[in-house]
């Protein structure tokens, strides 16, 4: 009788854990941070920023940034990172260039994937700070740059407005 109760929500527990994988893998990749600015004529254009987050598949992630175009890239942040549900992943962070304080501890991420997995949406608010962020990050494509930014303003609905 207490195995018929326990199997529905052993059965939940996998499901849910199930779920939890498929956001890891949709998650995991290298990211770029990206602002959206107001053009004069009332559109939106994004502006990609020199600053990358890479979430790895075996937990680790890392976000780089590079400071000016002939700069050299620097670590800014270190750590890992497990997602906790459909909408909300965890970064415990090892290291944190700005902000020593933070180091060692969790930083809990909201994030909303759209346009095929390919732009992420994220808010947080850093340990010990009241400030709450929003960033806007776009994955990583393979190609020839090029090319792939061809084809990104061409299909992109933030900048075409669809």
């Amino acid at each position: 009788m207490l195995l018929m109760l326990a199997l529905p929500a052993m059965a939940q527990n996998k499901g849910s854990q199930a779920d939890l994988v498929r956001q890891t893998e949709r998650l995991t990749g290298i990211w770029q941070h990206c602002i959206l600015v107001h053009s004069k004529d009332g559109g939106v254009q994004p502006v990609f920023r020199s600053q990358f987050k890479v979430l790895n598949s075996d937990g680790t992630f890392c976000n780089l940034w590079q400071a000016a175009s002939k700069a050299p890239a620097a670590l800014f942040a270190t750590g890992k990172w497990h997602v906790t549900s459909d909408s909300t992943f965890v970064e415990h962070l090892s290291t944190i260039a700005t902000d020593r304080g933070a180091e060692g501890k969790d930083n809990e991420l909201f994030f909303r994937l759209v346009t095929e997995d390919n732009i992420l949406q994220i808010s947080y608010t850093m340990p010990g700070d009241s400030r709450r962020y929003q960033e806007l990050w776009v994955r990583v494509q393979k190609g020839v740059p090029q090319e792939v930014a061809r084809e990104y303003f061409q299909n992109n609905p933030i900048v075409s407005g669809k």
